[in-house]
């Protein structure tokens, strides 16, 4: 399924598209990526990958509740140095 076809990706859509309701869509996306993270999913896939490469990617599945497969598919594979 492509990434804007997922139930996270509609709210995306949605805060993107500007629309006067866009607080409301802001708070559907909160509750959503909350309970994809306590209930340890991705909220973009079935399957998702959680062996994060580095605390950057960890911090971001807690931002966005992304797993690492599908952060790479958004930001790309890009590995940068922690030091």
């Amino acid at each position: 399924a492509k990434i804007m076809d997922t139930p996270m990706g509609k709210i995306v859509k949605s805060l993107m598209d500007d629309q006067p309701n866009a607080v409301n869509t802001f708070v559907e996306f909160n509750m959503f990526k909350k309970e994809m993270i306590s209930e340890s999913k991705c909220a973009f896939c079935q399957y998702p990958n959680f062996k994060f490469r580095d605390p950057t990617s960890i911090k971001e599945y807690e931002i966005s509740a992304l797993c690492q497969d599908c952060q790479d598919d958004m930001f790309g594979k890009e590995v940068k140095d922690e030091n």
